[in-house]
């Protein structure tokens, strides 16, 4: 059988899979363009990122199965693949973990005002006077509970926090949580809780979910966490509530123009944490999950058998 990866394995895991399974062709490629025409003719099996598949899957005419090395699966054509009877599954959770403790870092960098000593001891100013707080017993907010919001919600509950989750469903069979409710009703909920975190996927749906509205509830001590996608936020509104004191710090991993364009004001917004979308990338453990997953649904799918996050409408 043949399989085209256009996945980012180190050369360990490579040879590892070639050493897995030795009877299938298994070629490594760094984009689509360097992938030969009949190459891509010949490929049954394509393990990829969602960027750019769209245009490129009409010269994919035997394939069989697509796996996408990511969890946000927005770019990804899903009703042409499965259209044409092709298999779909994604990664899920391969970085939920890794984004979970980004999560729960900001978190403690906002109760111990971590943020306030850094730009402190840039100015050489020997800061004795913050006073910090205890994340234990406070109320956070995880709207999105999908495999990161669980994650999320299962540590941070373990330090002593409360869990308010937030999801699709009227109601919830998520056991580490205090109090679950429809993310349409989160109003009735934020002018209580001290974090929130967004954890919510890129839809029609989740656009601008957190907006003017949403910030002038939260109380003014209140902390807001992004690092999903960049589409659920209004980032003129959180502007808008850090400049005027409506909230107290924000963490945001996601930007609608990335990288950040270096004008952008959001640069020298006070209490504004920026990080380059690394909450759930370029981490030591990536490339051993990953393995782990692919290796398995190769298993599964030669036994034609389910795939682990297989999506099938």
């Amino acid at each position: 059988m043949k399989i085209i990866s256009l996945l980012h394995f180190s050369p360990h895991y490579q040879k590892a899979l070639a050493e897995s399974f030795p009877e299938h062709e298994l070629r490594h490629y760094r984009n689509f363009s360097e992938i030969p025409v009949l190459e891509r003719q010949a490929c049954e099996i394509l393990w990829t990122y969602g960027s750019g598949l769209a245009d490129q899957l009409a010269a994919f005419i035997n394939l069989r199965w697509i796996h996408i090395g990511q969890s946000g699966i927005e770019e990804v054509p899903r009703r042409e693949i499965l259209k044409h009877g092709i298999r779909l599954s994604y990664s899920s959770g391969v970085n939920a973990i890794m984004v979970a403790e980004y999560l729960i870092a900001m978190v403690l960098n906002f109760a111990h005002r971590l943020y306030d000593y850094a730009e402190s001891a840039r100015s050489h100013h020997w800061n004795y006077e913050l006073i910090q707080e205890e994340a234990y017993g406070k109320r956070v907010g995880i709207v999105g509970l999908g495999a990161i919001g669980r994650e999320t919600a299962l540590r941070l509950r373990a330090l002593g926090l409360k869990i308010y989750g937030f999801g699709r469903q009227a109601r919830s069979d998520f056991e580490d949580l205090d109090h679950y409710a429809p993310s349409s009703d989160i109003g009735d909920y934020l002018p209580e809780l001290d974090y929130v975190i967004l954890s919510l996927p890129a839809n029609p749906s989740t656009q601008n979910f957190f907006s003017t509205k949403e910030f002038e509830l939260l109380q003014p001590h209140a902390c807001l966490i992004l690092a999903s996608r960049a589409s659920v936020l209004n980032f003129e509104a959180l502007e808008k509530a850090l400049r005027g004191g409506r909230l107290r710090a924000a963490a945001i991993d996601v930007f609608e123009t990335e990288p950040l364009p270096e004008d952008s004001q959001l640069w020298d917004c006070p209490n504004l944490v920026i990080t380059p979308h690394i909450a759930g990338a370029r981490f030591r453990e990536y490339n051993q999950r990953l393995h782990q997953l692919v290796s398995a649904n190769l298993r599964a799918f030669l036994k034609q058998q389910a795939l682990q996050n297989e999506l099938l409408h």
